[in-house]
């Protein structure tokens, strides 16, 4: 007892104690924490955020190697609560990418509702809306698929990524029922109502092009500032009124079996809801379905074109998508159903 009274009657008397100063000092280098009213809130350090930085990108690489077994163990490695704002986010985004590849949309879909997209950096936000496209589009939600893609619109810079992800906005929203689109349009004036009204008038397909023109025209008129109302509309309303350039004959490459059964199913139902909801129009195409398990790649699109197939829904699969793609040279546009990483090809939307 008096040798710890001694220390008070040191000269220096903080020399003794900067050891254990600093012991504690390195056992809370990992970790801080507030203290607020008898509340402990964690805050992350640098050096944590720095790691878990690290390791969502291992996950996204692993991703992209497709790689999906291997990134879902790392995922469930990581502590959210260790997580920046941003990067929990990111966390949400890749958990949502990984369900998805699995072919578990709606567990996908929780994920993506967890998020916040301005949360996210820009390229993450452009694959937010990606996946989230996806995701609605495999479980037959064609509306909110196409939501997202607007949403993506004005975050794209390249000309030929617009292209294609109008494409995909078309494709969405020409599977509503006329009814849905009639409705959109009669909201306040939004993106979303914009683009429900130019689909409502291409949709028409079987008026005379002096019609589809003139209403054409005047959606142009009435919304210059549009981001489709560019030499993309132009050249689909030269396609629209030279029939020659219509599909007649629809393949969609569906699975009957497997992970993706459920998906398959959920977006044939719609497809099929959509074309039968048009028995009216003599001119619409005619839809084989083809089932994506039996069949590899080539085989798939070599019986699709030998039956006159003029334009091509699937497949849902991404290594169904990359075998397709690996076969053959696309000389009909081909609508995948799933995103795979730095894979590009012409006429593969």
């Amino acid at each position: 007892m008096n040798n710890l009274l001694n220390i008070k009657r040191d000269k220096n008397p903080a020399q003794p104690l900067i050891p254990a100063l600093s012991f504690c000092v390195l056992l809370l280098t990992g970790c801080s924490t507030l203290q607020d009213s008898g509340s402990v809130l964690y805050q992350p350090t640098p050096w944590v955020l720095e790691q878990n930085r690290n390791r969502l990108a291992t996950i996204e690489s692993l991703m992209q190697s497709n790689q999906r077994e291997e990134a879902k163990n790392d995922a469930d490695t990581i502590n959210p609560a260790e997580l920046s704002t941003e990067q929990r986010a990111q966390l949400n985004l890749l958990y949502g990418q990984i369900m998805l590849s699995f072919g578990d949309q709606q567990q996908a879909l929780q994920r993506f509702n967890q998020i916040q997209p301005q949360q996210l950096s820009l390229p993450d936000q452009i694959k937010y809306f990606q996946a989230e496209s996806q995701a609605y589009t495999a479980v037959g939600d064609f509306l909110n698929s196409a939501k997202a893609r607007i949403e993506l619109e004005p975050l794209l810079t390249s000309s030929e990524d617009h292209k294609k992800n109008q494409t995909l906005i078309f494709e969405n929203l020409t599977l509503l029922p006329e009814t849905v689109l009639q409705s959109g349009q009669r909201q306040a004036a939004t993106p979303l109502a914009e683009w429900l009204s130019l689909a409502s008038i291409l949709k028409a397909k079987n008026q005379n092009p002096a019609q589809l023109n003139t209403a054409i025209m005047q959606w142009r008129t009435a919304y210059p500032s549009h981001p489709a109302n560019t030499s993309y509309l132009q050249n689909l309303q030269r396609d629209l009124t030279d029939t020659t350039g219509r599909p007649k004959s629809i393949a969609l490459f569906l699975p009957e079996s497997g992970v993706f059964a459920e998906a398959g199913k959920a977006i044939r139902t719609g497809i099929m809801a959509a074309y039968n909801h048009e028995s009216n129009d003599p001119g619409r195409p005619t839809i084989r379905i083809y089932d994506s398990e039996k069949l590899t790649g080539s085989a798939l699109y070599s019986q699709a074109m030998s039956q006159g197939a003029n334009l091509i829904i699937g497949p849902l699969d991404k290594d169904k998508i990359q075998s397709v793609a690996n076969a053959v040279r696309f000389s009909i546009p081909v609508f995948a159903l799933n995103l795979v990483p730095v894979l590009r090809k012409d006429n593969l939307y």
